[in-house]
């Protein structure tokens, strides 16, 4: 596996890990609205999720439609490999 794809594959379960941390803790934050030690771990958290993803994007391209990175432009979502190509996954 190249080192490219290697970098890929990191960077997604970064982004994947990330995302379950954060959507966790904005569950629990609905039923503990004043934790604030719950409050910053999510603060901390969602902003290691949206470095990685911007740095992700930036390398790879988007990998949403409705992300940055598809910009005025070039729609890059289109331009990208599909998931059964190669791309986003």
């Amino acid at each position: 596996m190249n080192q490219n794809m290697t970098e890929k594959r990191r960077m997604l379960m970064d982004i994947s890990v990330l995302d379950f941390t954060t959507t966790d803790l904005r569950e629990y934050l609905d039923t503990h609205p004043f934790d604030t030690d719950a409050i910053s771990y999510f603060h901390r958290y969602n902003k290691m999720l949206h470095q990685v993803t911007k740095e992700y994007t930036a390398k790879f391209g988007p990998l949403r439609q409705d992300m940055p990175g598809n910009c005025m432009d070039e729609w890059k979502w289109a331009t990208s490999p599909m998931p059964w190509e190669g791309g986003a996954c």
